[in-house]
């Protein structure tokens, strides 16, 4: 797909997203099949965004054109294509934002909607919705440590260990609950 038809679909892409709604909540007008959650800043994050493209290589098989778009003024930022360096472009990226004050995440579509990442801010919790397999098992283990799956969401309500509880301290216990409802 060309950038310039790409970029037309833009309007269509941000589409999958419901306007005004954040975490907990189900944010996605579509229903993917597969959630998995994660705490890195998805802006600077080269482990965070290699994650990503691993799990799409491993769920839905092919890379494809990505939009970028702003999570707070979900204009598009940016289109990538499947052979870029996504890393180094989101780190670019990240720098001009910044030079503007925008400080905002980012919601990055696939041009085919099989998977969306997004988070509203740097330090807020990021949710990667996927459609395929889930390749949970077979994926790295890198890539593993930069998600929660939902599993692991609920163990965090019976563990005892301090990094647990430090999770739902910073969360929250609703808000964790609302989460692993919203995205069962």
């Amino acid at each position: 797909m060309k950038t310039q038809d790409l970029q037309a679909l833009s309007s269509d892409l941000i589409g999958v997203m419901v306007v005004g709604r954040e975490l907990p909540a189900y944010i996605f007008s579509k229903k993917f099949k597969n959630h998995l959650f994660f705490d890195a800043d998805i802006t600077t994050s080269d482990e965070l965004i290699c994650a990503i493209r691993e799990m799409v290589l491993m769920s839905v098989g092919t890379l494809l054109p990505v939009a970028v778009f702003s999570s707070k003024t979900r204009e598009v930022l940016s289109i990538f294509a499947p052979d870029e360096n996504w890393e180094k472009n989101i780190i670019d990226l990240t720098k001009s934002m910044h030079e503007r004050g925008n400080y905002y995440g980012y919601i990055i579509v696939d041009s085919s909607l099989r998977w969306v990442a997004y988070q509203t801010d740097p330090v807020s919790l990021g949710v990667f919705a996927f459609d395929g397999k889930n390749p949970w098992s077979e994926v790295s283990q890198d890539t593993r440590d930069c998600f929660v799956n939902r599993r692991r969401m609920e163990d965090l309500f019976i563990s005892e260990s301090m990094s647990d509880i430090d999770l739902i301290n910073i969360f929250g216990r609703e808000y964790i609950f609302e989460l692993i409802n919203n995205y069962s």
